[in-house]
């Protein structure tokens, strides 16, 4: 006699026949806290990562297919999505007495340490953090990554949207297209670009210095304090936007950075589409006959 499959055996079929999300297994399956199986997703999936508090490391990896945990496996959790992986961190279990609950919420206000490596052409990276540091290096796709307070670090990424309310960022780069954005509140922004980088970078500034190092950029609008600046690269392919507050820009040329390694080819330009054949002209419409004996009047009378 077959026996029937239990209820967390079914919950399992049903995340790998893609007709239950990850999330909702986690809520079938109550207090359960470790990851649900599913089929192993491509390489080069997205990856999302959000902390409360704690400080973070991602690096790119050409030897991995999926995202794994070097340190802090404990603190977070890395849970397979439809479009990648979902990395955040663990809620603590309130359990036991008044006091010790109120313990609990207090310690999961600790600042964790969390290493974490990625699949180096991992199209998109979101990172959102409240309180801590965050370091990626060596992501060949594009990082958007949205911080409360701490400080950021890029290196060797394919392409950046940062937002920042308070805390210093230094980006590592070699761009030559697309668009690249930092938005920062209170903090200084440290840009150094590989000397082979193609990009026209504009400074919108409230109040702070503006310098560059190697690097021509000269102040074109404002006042005594703030005004924009902006300064070409190369052929000024890709567009850099600072956009700051308070704080100092510093914009330099180093030549120990290099083009992303494992970057994805451009995608292929989509064949132009053949030109609609010329449509025949109508022949006119033969002219009436009083029409045309009107004109024949007409011109008899130019020719007299």
């Amino acid at each position: 006699m077959t026996q029937e499959p239990s209820f967390e055996q079914r919950v399992r079929e049903l995340v790998n026949e893609g007709k239950l999300t990850p999330e909702e297994a986690e809520q079938l399956l109550g207090t359960r806290r470790d990851i649900i199986p599913v089929e192993p997703t491509q390489a080069g999936s997205n990856v999302s990562i959000k902390l409360i508090s704690g400080d973070i490391t991602v690096r790119g990896s050409e030897d991995i297919q999926q995202p794994r945990v070097l340190r802090g496996g404990e603190d977070i959790e890395l849970i397979p999505t439809h479009d990648g992986w979902r990395v955040h961190q663990r809620p603590d279990r309130e359990e036991g007495s008044l006091f010790e609950r109120i313990l609990q919420g207090l310690n999961r206000l600790r600042s964790i340490k969390v290493e974490l490596e990625i699949p180096r052409r991992t199209p998109h990276l979101e990172v959102n953090a409240v309180v801590g540091d965050v370091d990626i290096e060596q992501v060949s796709g594009f990082v958007t990554a949205k911080l409360q307070a701490g400080d950021l670090t890029l290196r060797g990424v394919g392409g950046f949207d940062v937002s920042a309310k308070a805390g210093d960022i230094d980006i590592y780069a070699h761009v030559t297209e697309g668009r690249h954005r930092v938005d920062a509140v209170a903090g200084d922004v440290d840009l150094r670009l590989s000397p082979s980088s193609s990009a026209k970078v504009t400074v919108d500034m409230a109040a702070g210095d503006v310098t560059g190092h190697d690097f021509a950029i000269a102040k074109r609008s404002g006042g005594v304090v703030g005004g924009r600046y902006d300064g070409v690269l190369g052929a000024g392919t890709a567009d850099i936007t600072l956009n700051l507050t308070a704080g100092d820009v510093k914009v330099r040329l180093d030549p120990n950075i290099q083009p992303v390694r494992g970057a994805a080819a451009p995608a292929a330009p989509t064949a132009p589409t053949a030109p609609a054949a010329p449509v025949a002209p109508t022949a006119p419409a033969q002219p009436s006959f009083e029409r045309a004996s009107d004109e024949g009047v007409r011109f008899e009378k130019k020719e007299l």
